[in-house]
C-alpha cells in the first residue's frame, strides 16, 4: 500500500493532479468574505452601468460634477457584476474559485515545462504557492490580469525553449484582454517581454520585438484608448496614494503575509545564486520581486511569476537518485502534510459562517436611507471606504476607494482626494466642509470618533438613525445626521 501511495504523483492521471490542486485552492479560498468596504462594489457599479447605460466618460456615482472617468476595470465590473446578479455573494465565490483554479492550473503546468517534466516538484510547487497565494485570490480585476500575465509567460517560456514563433501570436489577443479587463497594469505585458530578450539568437529578438508590437498595438483596441494605456502613468507614484492605500504599501514582516513573503523571496535569491540559470529567469524574478517590496498589491504576482524559476533551480528534486535512500519516506510524509492542509482548509471552511450579504452598521444605515426607495434625493458623505457600498444601493455619495480617480490628472477637476485627507486630519474645520457641499445625509460611526462626537453635540445636526452592531471584537454605533433644515 505505501508503495502505491508513494507512486501517486507518478502514475495518476494529469486530470486528477489537475482537480487535486484546483480542490486545494478553492478549500482555502473559502475564507472570503464580501465586507461593507470591500472594492469589489464600485467595480461591480461600474459593470452594472456600462451594461444599462453604456460607456461612461464622466463619473456617475459621485456627488461631483463632470469628473472625468476612465473606467479602467470595465469588463472586470461587468463578469463580476453578471456573478452577483445571478447568486448573489455565492455567484462572487463560483467566479473565484473557477480562476483560482485556472491560475494554479496553467502555472502547475508551466512548473512541469520548465523542470523538464518533473511531475513530483512542479506538483509541490503548485501546492505551496497555491496554499499562499490563496487568500489573495479574491473577486478583485487583479485575479484576471494575474491570469493573464501567467499565460503571456508561459507563452514566452514555450517560444524561447522551442522557437516555434507560433507561441507569440496569442500575446496579442492576451494585451488587448488585459487592458479591458484591467488596464492600470497593462504595461506589464511589454514589461514581462524584456526579461526573454535576452538570448543570443537575433532571430529570437526580433521575433519577440515583432510580437511586442502586436502587444502594443491591441492595447489600443479598449473603449478609451491612449488614456486607458497610459492610466498608470497618471495614478501611480502619488504620493497620497501611496501613503493612504493600504494595499500601494510596502509588505510588512510584523504579520504573517509578510514573513511569508520575505523568507519566500529569500529563498529564491539564494537558489538563484547558488545556481547557474539563463538570465530571463534571474530578470523575471527579480523585477517581480522588487515591485512586490515595493507594492503590496503585487503579492500575488510575486507568487505567481517571481517562483518560476524555482522549477529551473530545483529540476532534479524529488528524483530518487537525489532523494537517496530516505526518498520513500520524504515523499510519504510530503503527501501526508499535503492531506492535512486540504482536511484544514475543508475544516475551517465549514465553521465560517459569514459568507453573506453584508450586515454590518453602514449597510443597515443605507437600506434605512433608502426605505422610501427615492436614492437618488441623496447626497451622501460616508468615508472612503464605504462609497462603493452607497453606491450600490444607488446613493450619490462625496468618495470611494478608487483613490486614483479623485485626482486632478485623471478626473480634469480637482484633487478631491487631497482635500478629504485635510478633512479627515482636522486641516478643514467640520462645518465648513459640510456647508461646502450641503450633504443630504452623513453618516458616521463610533470608529470615526472625534467626527461622532462633533456632530453628535453640534445642535445644527440632527440624527434619524441609530444603529449598533459587534463587529469582531469592536462594538460599532452609527448614526445618520442631517442638517436641521434638512430634517
Amino acid at each position: 500500500m505505501s508503495i502505491k501511495t508513494n507512486k501517486l504523483l507518478e502514475t495518476s492521471t494529469p486530470f486528477i493532479q489537475a482537480i487535486f490542486l484546483s480542490v486545494v485552492v478553492a478549500c482555502w479560498q473559502m475564507f472570503f468574505k464580501l465586507e461593507e468596504n470591500a472594492d469589489i462594489y464600485f467595480v461591480m457599479n461600474i459593470g452594472r452601468h456600462i451594461i444599462e447605460n453604456g460607456f461612461p466618460h464622466v463619473d456617475p456615482f459621485t456627488i461631483h460634477e463632470n469628473l472625468k472617468l476612465v473606467p479602467q476595470q470595465w469588463l472586470s465590473g461587468i463578469f463580476f457584476w453578471k456573478a452577483y446578479e445571478f447568486l448573489g455573494v455565492n455567484g462572487l465565490q463560483f467566479l473565484n474559485c473557477i480562476v483560482g483554479a485556472i491560475l494554479i492550473v496553467l502555472y502547475w503546468r508551466l512548473c512541469i515545462f520548465i523542470s523538464g517534466g518533473n511531475k513530483f516538484l512542479a506538483f509541490l510547487l503548485s501546492f505551496v504557492v497555491g496554499i499562499f497565494a490563496a487568500t489573495m485570490i479574491l473577486p478583485r480585476p487583479q485575479i484576471f490580469s494575474t491570469l493573464l500575465l501567467l499565460g503571456e509567460v508561459f507563452f514566452l517560456e514555450k517560444f524561447t525553449r522551442t522557437k516555434d514563433f507560433k507561441f507569440l501570436l496569442p500575446l496579442p489577443l492576451l494585451s488587448m484582454l488585459l487592458i479591458n479587463f484591467h488596464a492600470a497594469v497593462w504595461l506589464m505585458s511589454l514589461v514581462l517581454c524584456l526579461p526573454f530578450l535576452f538570448v543570443k539568437d537575433m532571430r529570437h529578438v526580433k521575433f519577440l520585438l515583432a510580437a511586442m508590437l502586436g502587444i502594443f498595438l491591441c492595447g489600443l483596441i479598449n473603449p478609451y484608448g491612449l488614456d486607458a494605456m497610459t492610466y498608470v502613468l497618471r495614478s501611480y507614484g502619488v504620493d497620497l496614494i501611496s501613503q493612504g492605500v493600504k494595499e500601494m504599501a510596502t509588505p510588512t514582516a510584523h504579520d504573517l503575509r509578510g514573513k511569508i513573503f520575505y523568507l519566500s523571496a529569500a529563498l529564491i535569491i539564494f537558489s538563484l545564486a547558488k545556481s547557474k540559470v539563463p538570465c530571463r529567469y534571474v530578470f523575471l524574478s527579480g523585477g517581480i520581486t522588487f515591485m512586490a517590496i515595493m507594492h503590496g498589491r503585487n503579492l500575488i504576482l510575486f507568487y505567481f511569476l517571481a517562483t518560476l524559476p524555482l522549477a529551473y533551480v530545483w529540476k532534479s528534486f524529488g528524483a530518487k537518485k537525489s532523494l537517496g535512500n530516505n526518498g520513500e519516506l520524504l515523499r510519504r510524509n510530503i503527501l501526508l502534510f499535503v492531506v492535512a492542509l486540504i482536511i484544514g482548509g475543508i475544516f475551517f471552511t465549514t465553521l465560517d459562517e459569514n459568507k453573506k450579504e453584508p450586515d454590518g452598521v453602514f449597510a443597515a444605515a443605507m437600506k434605512f436611507l433608502i426605505k422610501d426607495g427615492r436614492p437618488e434625493n441623496i447626497s451622501l458623505y460616508v468615508n472612503q471606504g464605504y462609497g462603493g457600498l452607497a453606491g450600490m444601493f444607488g446613493i450619490k455619495y462625496y468618495i470611494d476607494s478608487r483613490s486614483e480617480v479623485f485626482i486632478a490628472a485623471n478626473n480634469g477637476q480637482k484633487n478631491i482626494l487631497a482635500e478629504y485627507v485635510n478633512f479627515r486630519s482636522g486641516k478643514i474645520y467640520y462645518k465648513d466642509f459640510f456647508a461646502r457641499y450641503k450633504f443630504t445625509h452623513i453618516i458616521v460611526t463610533s470608529d470615526d470618533y472625534f467626527l461622532y462626537r462633533q456632530l453628535t453635540d453640534d445642535k445644527n445636526f440632527r440624527v434619524i438613525y441609530e444603529g449598533e452592531r459587534v463587529e469582531g471584537y469592536n462594538f460599532v454605533r452609527c448614526k445618520i445626521f442631517v442638517p436641521k433644515n434638512e430634517a
